[in-house]
């Protein structure tokens, strides 16, 4: 469990920043259908009759003037819709985000770097060795990352199983 959640970790922090997007954009589509004038609905959908049809100008009837403002009711429930399945995906993302961030807050530095290097990087033992030596200076053997892997991961298994 705790390891498939490592894994996709930096690919669900992209998955909410591409969510956190898209709300945005559904948002600001809603908000321009909200300004959109009475009179601008109206001239559209009277454009959108094919040509040689007559259409009255300057005599706007009820029903013309309540076709045109539940086409843009519509879409804007439409839009409603959409933000509110967009916000419902990124919710359990961040819930499994602060899951991982509470559980990779109680391991230790060594632990913490096997962990991201290991999992998040997807770094061959040999590499994280290699790199904790770049880093620190201190040569470590694979067995030494394993060991830390192992104690780290149920550190974070204990706080996943609280949540």
């Amino acid at each position: 469990m705790i390891i498939e959640r490592l894994q996709s970790y930096k690919t669900d922090k992209a998955k909410i920043a591409v969510l956190d997007a898209q709300i945005a954009k559904a948002y600001q589509a809603m908000y321009e259908l909200k300004r959109e004038s009475k009179n601008d609905v109206v001239e559209g959908e009277a454009l959108s009759i094919p040509c040689g049809e007559p259409v009255q100008s300057n005599n706007i009837s009820d029903p013309t003037f309540s076709m045109a403002f539940s086409s843009n009711y519509g879409y804007i429930e439409s839009i409603k819709e959409d933000i509110k399945k967009l916000q419902k995906d990124k919710g359990g993302l961040v819930c499994r985000i602060v899951g991982n961030d509470a559980a990779l807050s109680v391991i230790n530095e060594p632990q913490l770097f096997v962990i991201e290097e290991y999992y998040m990087s997807d770094c061959s033992w040999e590499q994280v060795v290699a790199h904790w030596y770049s880093r620190k200076g201190e040569d470590r053997t694979e067995r030494w990352a394993q060991y830390h892997r192992d104690a780290a991961i149920t550190k974070m298994e204990a706080v996943l199983l609280i949540a």
